[in-house]
C-alpha cells in the first residue's frame, strides 16, 4: 500500500538505480551513473572532498519529535499528542561533541567513498549508516554547495525512505494505524553516538525560527547555506505532494 504521508515518488518515468532497487528521478540520472571519481573529474572544481546529504521529509502526527543517540524514548516535548493533522517534518541530526563541528545540526549525509558506484549509491549508504533509514527514492536535486572554491562540494538531494509500516511488513508485523505516528518514525532512527548525539523531526516553522520542541536551538554551520537548503527541501516536497494529489 502506498504511504500517503511520505514524500511521493516521482510520477515521471524512473531509471533503475545502481544502488539496488532505489528509484531515481530521471533528472538525477547523471548523479546515478557517475562515480565520485568521475564527478570530481568532470566538475572542474578541483574537488578534494565530495559530500552527499539527504533531505528526508515525512508527514505524520506527533507526540514527540526528538531523541538523543543514547535514549530509547524521545526527549520531553511540548506537543499535545497525536490528534493533530499530519505535519511535514524534516530529519535533522546533531553532530557529536567529539566530532568536527561539535553540536551543529545538519541533514544526514557524509563523504563519498571511492567504492561508491554513484553519488546516489553514496547517498543511500550514508543515510543507512548515519540514521539506520533505508532510502526508497531519490526525488530531486536540492542544492550544490561549493565551499573553499569548490574544494569541498556538498550535493544535497530530496530523498524518500522506508516508512514504519513498510519496515514492520518486512519483519512480518503490522502497524495498527495506516498513518505512522512520529513516535514510530523515531523508532526507526538509529544514530552512531561517535558521529551524532541527537536527532529531531523539525517542522518548517521550527527550522525558520531555529528552535524546536522543548526549547532546543538549531545551530547551523557558520557561513553555510544548510538552513536555506533545508527550507528549499520543504518547498520541493510540498510541490511533489500537491502534484500527487492533483493526479490521484
Amino acid at each position: 500500500m502506498a504511504d500517503q504521508n511520505a514524500t511521493p515518488a516521482p510520477t515521471t518515468t524512473n531509471v533503475q538505480s545502481s544502488s539496488s532497487a532505489l528509484v531515481v528521478d530521471p533528472s538525477l540520472s547523471y548523479y546515478n551513473l557517475s562515480t565520485p571519481a568521475e564527478y570530481k573529474q568532470q566538475s572542474n572544481n578541483n574537488i578534494k572532498c565530495l559530500v552527499v546529504c539527504a533531505i528526508v521529509i515525512v508527514r505524520c502526527s506527533s507526540s514527540s519529535a526528538s531523541a538523543s543517540a543514547s535514549e530509547s524514548v524521545p526527549l520531553p516535548s511540548t506537543d499535545d499528542g497525536d490528534q493533530a493533522a499530519p505535519t511535514p517534518r524534516v530529519l535533522l541530526v546533531q553532530r557529536a561533541l567529539t566530532d568536527s563541528w561539535p553540536g551543529i545540526w545538519e541533514a544526514p549525509g557524509g563523504t563519498c567513498d571511492e567504492t561508491d558506484t554513484s553519488l546516489i549509491a553514496a547517498l543511500a549508504r550514508e543515510l543507512r549508516e548515519e540514521t539506520g533509514l533505508e532510502a526508497r527514492a531519490a526525488l530531486g536535486l536540492v542544492h550544490i554547495d561549493r565551499v573553499r572554491g569548490g574544494h569541498l562540494t556538498k550535493v544535497t538531494f530530496l530523498a524518500d525512505v522506508e516508512n514504519p509500516q513498510q519496515v514492520k511488513e518486512k519483519e512480518g508485523e503490522h502497524l495498527s494505524s495506516p498513518s505512522p505516528s512520529l513516535s514510530s518514525w523515531n523508532g526507526l532512527v538509529k544514530l552512531d553516538p561517535a558521529e551524532h548525539s541527537a536527532f529531531v523531526w523539525a517542522t518548517e516553522e521550527e527550522v525558520r525560527q531555529d528552535i524546536v520542541q522543548g526549547g532546543q536551538r538549531l545551530v547551523w554551520p557558520r557561513n553555510s547555506r544548510d538552513k536555506a537548503t533545508v527550507l528549499e527541501g520543504f518547498r520541493m516536497a510540498a510541490a511533489l505532494w500537491k502534484k500527487g494529489e492533483e493526479t490521484s
